[in-house]
């Protein structure tokens, strides 16, 4: 394994057992793997939105935790979208605008993402920058989340990439 692809990381460990960072366990990584890592890290996501968006339900006595859920549902069609892209290119893509993620793809992607709904420039316009948007609302005087919209994005991804890999 070349050492471009070692990578070792504790986290915030601090042995002592003395105050913050106290926490010993976690996670480990010894190498990178970056097709796995992401597609890995954009189910997880997935999985956080539906648990905080109780998976679009609303039910007595369950709470939804609304900026959160669209925190990771917008995260996770980030890291899908850099998946469908490193997937063809080879390329560890950077940034968050969907938009620009979607624009990346091949021409048989950018087709059958187009299908999540008939008015997908709309909606990825209307997206483009929702993980960051979502993260700093709290910064702005006015903000519109469509939690259904973003966490149904995030379903329709994880299935294509299903599709995909059972070729």
């Amino acid at each position: 394994m070349s050492e471009d692809k070692i990578i070792i990381s504790f986290g915030t460990t601090d042995l002592s057992g003395k105050g913050p960072g106290s926490y010993t366990g976690g996670v480990i990584k010894l190498w990178k793997d970056y097709s796995a890592d992401v597609l890995s890290s954009a189910r997880q996501f997935q999985t956080a939105a539906k648990v905080c968006l109780n998976d679009n339900k609303i039910e007595e006595g369950k709470s939804i935790q609304l900026v959160p859920g669209v925190v990771c549902a917008a995260f996770s069609c980030e890291l899908a979208l850099k998946w469908l892209i490193h997937r063809a290119s080879g390329i560890e893509e950077k940034g968050h605008f969907l938009n620009k993620l979607y624009q990346k793809l091949g021409d048989a992607d950018k087709a059958k993402i187009r299908n999540f709904t008939n008015d997908f420039d709309q909606f990825i316009d209307r997206n483009k920058n929702l993980f960051v948007d979502a993260r700093y609302h709290h910064e702005t005087s006015m903000f519109a989340f469509r939690e259904q919209e973003i966490l149904g994005f995030a379903d329709y991804l994880m299935k294509y990439i299903d599709s995909i890999n059972q070729e």
